[in-house]
């Protein structure tokens, strides 16, 4: 059973033996999916229109299990990185990125309304987050 725990709409991708991705239905935000899958088939899941990774179970990768007394496999997707910790690295690295794409001018940075408009909408992305 496929579970999607986020607010984004997440696509299912299995890797077949061709290395190939085959269409599935994506899962709208916290809804779930049955799904039939042989042991040991490896799944992906991508945010749709973002390709952001999702988790499954916390790993990037899931590998498909038996079933437990006859119930399905739960796997739970969500967002990466729900620790503390993670979203301050993340919060950091993107902060960091932007000011290096600004010349590392504080001069530059602090007058120009686009960049100082993006750093405020991260700042205000990330502490949603924590």
């Amino acid at each position: 059973m496929f579970c999607n725990r986020s607010s984004r709409t997440v696509q299912p991708i299995w890797v077949n033996f061709q290395g190939g991705p085959p269409p599935y239905p994506a899962l709208p935000p916290r809804t779930g999916r049955r799904m039939n899958t042989p042991i040991g088939d490896i799944w992906l899941f991508r945010g749709v229109g973002t390709d952001l990774p999702l988790t499954a179970n916390k790993s990037e990768i899931y590998m498909a299990t038996t079933s437990i007394n006859g119930q399905p496999a739960i796997v739970n997707i969500s967002l990466p990185g729900n620790n503390t910790h993670n979203i301050l690295c993340h919060r950091d690295s993107c902060l960091g990125t932007l000011s290096h794409s600004a010349g590392a001018c504080p001069l530059i940075f602090s007058t120009c309304k686009l960049l100082v408009s993006l750093q405020t909408t991260l700042l205000n992305y990330f502490r949603q987050l924590s």
